[in-house]
């Protein structure tokens, strides 16, 4: 099993989506408590965000970006990898840049 990359604000942003759809009832608690059982145990990497604040804000500036949606970007940079995202914004907003970001759907995933 492979690992993934990714910054400590993670847990709490897939805890706050899981929460909206069982709001909306698009998912039931159990649903909820069996997704979050499944994140609970698989093989994460998670980075603190204190090395990454400084590019985050630049990344802000220079792209229109919240220091918060920066930070994954900055991540991204620094480890030299492909930043996958479904939010439509980020998406956008770094089209045009050298950044390798991928509409999740587009990107093959081995």
């Amino acid at each position: 099993m492979s690992v993934r990359n990714l910054e400590k604000w993670y847990y709490i942003e897939m805890a706050n989506i899981l929460w909206k759809y069982l709001r909306a009832g698009q998912l039931t608690a159990s649903q909820v408590q069996e997704a979050l059982t499944f994140l609970e145990g698989y093989p994460l990497w998670v980075f603190s965000t204190v090395p990454l604040m400084r590019e985050a804000v630049n990344l802000g500036i220079a792209y229109n970006l919240t220091a918060y949606d920066g930070s994954y970007v900055a991540l991204a940079k620094r480890l030299d990898a492909p930043l996958l995202t479904l939010d439509r914004k980020l998406f956008e907003a770094l089209a045009t840049s050298s950044l390798a970001v991928f509409w999740f759907d587009d990107f093959p995933i081995p």
